[in-house]
């Protein structure tokens, strides 16, 4: 699959993904923007495109992201991420 994935979600409601190459889009609703949901998203996205890509983009998410400091350039994702991502 090429080009990268991204997983976007608004204020706990919509979430949805899209192909970044090709933009198209698949999108699921939650009532919050939980860890699960947005893996399960992920993981959605990538069954209904048929692969997985190089390289996910994700938003800056509480639940994806543990620590996050531009100005020291510190950037650390959530230790389920990584697991999510190696797996």
């Amino acid at each position: 699959m090429p080009g990268e994935h991204r997983r976007r979600a608004g204020a706990g409601a919509p979430g949805g993904s899209d192909a970044g190459y090709s933009r198209r889009l698949l999108v699921r609703a939650f009532r919050s923007e939980k860890q699960d949901h947005w893996l399960q998203t992920l993981e959605e996205g990538f069954r209904h495109w048929g692969g997985v890509p190089q390289e996910v983009l994700v938003d800056n998410a509480r639940a994806l992201v543990s620590q996050h400091d531009p100005e020291r350039n510190i950037l650390v994702f959530a230790d389920r991420l990584e697991e999510f991502a190696r797996y």
